[in-house]
């Protein structure tokens, strides 16, 4: 709600402004000599209420071309830019179960009603490369990334088709795979005056935080710094030395790791299968 003094700020601003004008009319005026018989010091002397009528135009003029200006610009930022983070906000947008409506006269899709409870999209990665753009995805169960059943992936696909698909453009069929598997032994040297169940229990934390929390959606894997993670969890875990680390898409064979890699599906999990004990060994010093 605009209050009385917020009007009265905006008029001794608009006030200031066209006395500031004024001064520079008239000193233009001052200065051009052919006008030293407009010498009058009434403030209602007509020369001079022109010289304000002007100066008050110009500010006005200069707030309707300001608001204008805005308004352009506003229009921009909000117009298609047909860029991969573009993109990625406007998969955001899906909404499982809600049908895409046509408005003939914007020329574009839309949902009725805005619900974000159905917006299922909560982790997403995009790369154009070669004319091709890729598209990985997953939702959350809880605060773990989990893949699209294959009734929301249709739907997801179909919204892509609909309202994301520009003519001419490639859009390769989205991904929402289930996790990579994670096998990455380590030897953690820890202070010995601790329990080591204590110290167990820091290590599955902080080894599991990275994946799910450290990594973003798509993000690259790195021997070195789920180490360093894992190592600035407690001053009582002295060094962390990893071992020959392995990772693969769900369902598909392990590969050695060479210092990074990158998750098909976009996303992380330890290999469950293989128990934590078996993975991490401990040596108190």
């Amino acid at each position: 709600m605009i209050t009385v003094n917020d009007i009265l700020t905006q008029f001794y601003l608009f006030k200031a402004r066209v006395n500031e004008l004024y001064e520079l009319i008239q000193g233009a005026k001052d200065a051009d000599a052919t006008l030293d018989d407009l010498n009058s010091e009434s403030k209602t002397a007509e020369f001079n209420l022109w010289m304000y009528i002007y100066a008050a135009m110009c500010v006005i003029m200069d707030g309707v071309w300001a608001d204008r200006q805005q308004e352009i610009n506003d229009k921009i930022d909000s117009g298609v830019q047909g860029t991969d983070p573009w993109l990625q906000l406007e998969l955001f947008k899906f909404q499982y179960g809600d049908t895409l409506l046509w408005d003939a006269t914007k020329g574009r899709y839309y949902y009725a009603v805005i619900d974000e409870t159905k917006q299922i999209i909560k982790r997403c990665a995009i790369q154009s490369t070669g004319g091709i753009t890729y598209v990985k995805v997953a939702t959350l169960s809880g605060d773990t990334p989990i893949a699209l059943d294959s009734f929301q992936l249709a739907a997801f696909q179909a919204f892509v088709n609909t309202k994301i698909q520009w003519s001419g453009a490639k859009i390769a069929p989205p991904l929402s795979l289930s996790s990579d598997k994670l096998n990455a032994p380590m030897t953690v040297y820890y202070n010995a005056q601790r329990k080591v169940d204590d110290i167990k229990a820091i290590v599955q934390q902080s080894f599991n935080d990275y994946l799910a929390l450290a990594l973003p959606f798509n993000g690259q894997y790195s021997i070195n710094k789920h180490g360093d993670y894992i190592e600035k969890a407690s001053d009582d875990i002295k060094q962390v030395d990893p071992g020959i680390v392995q990772a693969k898409a769900d369902g598909g064979s392990y590969i050695d790791v060479n210092r990074v890699y990158t998750p098909v599906s976009g996303y992380f999990e330890r290999d469950s299968s293989i128990d934590f004990d078996i993975m991490i060994t401990y040596v108190p010093v």
